[in-house]
């Protein structure tokens, strides 16, 4: 296990072509150290040390935009957005929107019927976050008997627990950072949720800690009675950079008066009474 190309194969200029089977070989040799030695392996060993390529949506984010947090989705306002649906189309949760601007992230959840009529049911959204410079980090989730791996380290948590939440009002997800070996700390963050015929939620850079040029990760699981009924997206995490306002200095600002068209010195404005002003 302490060969050099064993490590050599997890370096991102490095392709074997099959790093999962590397990935898996390797894994599978460290564990065998420990069992040799009478030890229990760790449980990190029980999942891939590859980090996840990112998801890949079924409609790419196009542009910046900042979408009401209200519960509902106005015309258009969600357009520039990208969106990810789960393998199963019979799944609860039906598509999950992310929004990008320089203030946050903004998410919404689609449902196979209207969100509010989930209220009072045993049914919890979670969603996970990653990113730069966030320590210390949970590497697992734990909902029920099982660990989960989701590929990236977690600092955060945000819970909306349905079985509790309000009914017409704006309800109040629990914010969580994590403390390390799985532990999870309460964090005095207020998020804006809105719950409706959707459930849209903001999510805000500067109170989370990251900063323009960060690579946030996320991934939304869906509980019912404390079990995992649904990761999403399913096949790697949601991967936004957070994005940088335009900088620099200005290097020339020319104005343009009304009415000097003149062109060549000989172009004069129609004078006839059709051409009124707007036309």
């Amino acid at each position: 296990a302490q060969g050099s190309d064993w490590f050599w194969w997890y370096g991102d200029d490095q392709d074997s072509g099959n790093d999962e089977a590397f990935d898996a070989l390797f894994r599978a040799h460290v564990r065998g150290v420990y069992e040799s030695l009478g030890l229990l392996p760790p449980l990190r060993l029980s999942f891939p040390l590859l980090t996840p390529k990112p998801a890949v949506p079924r409609r790419e984010l196009t542009g910046l935009s900042s979408p009401i947090i209200d519960g509902w989705a106005d015309y258009k306002e969600w357009e520039e957005t990208a969106f990810y649906q789960p393998a199963e189309p019979d799944s609860l949760l039906k598509a999950f929107y992310t929004a990008l601007d320089y203030e946050g992230l903004s998410l919404r959840f689609d449902w196979q019927k209207e969100a509010r009529a989930l209220v009072g049911e045993a049914f919890e959204l979670v969603i996970y976050l990653g990113g730069s410079g966030l320590t210390p980090a949970n590497e697992w989730i734990k909902h029920g008997a099982e660990e989960t791996f989701l590929g990236f380290p977690l600092g955060y948590k945000i819970s909306l627990d349905l079985a509790t939440a309000p009914s017409g009002v704006r309800p109040e997800p629990k914010v969580w950072q994590a403390a390390g070996d799985g532990k999870w700390q309460k964090a005095k963050i207020e998020l804006l949720v809105g719950l409706g015929g959707i459930i849209e939620m903001q999510i805000p850079f500067a109170e989370l800690g990251y900063e323009p040029g960060d690579a946030v990760r996320l991934v939304a699981v869906l509980l019912q009675d404390g079990e995992i009924i649904e990761i999403l997206p399913a096949g790697g995490p949601v991967v936004r950079q957070v994005p940088r306002a335009t900088e620099g200095s200005l290097a020339f600002l020319m104005k343009d008066p009304v009415g000097d068209d003149y062109g060549p010195g000989s172009y004069v404005y129609p004078t006839s009474e059709v051409f009124a002003p707007g036309v």
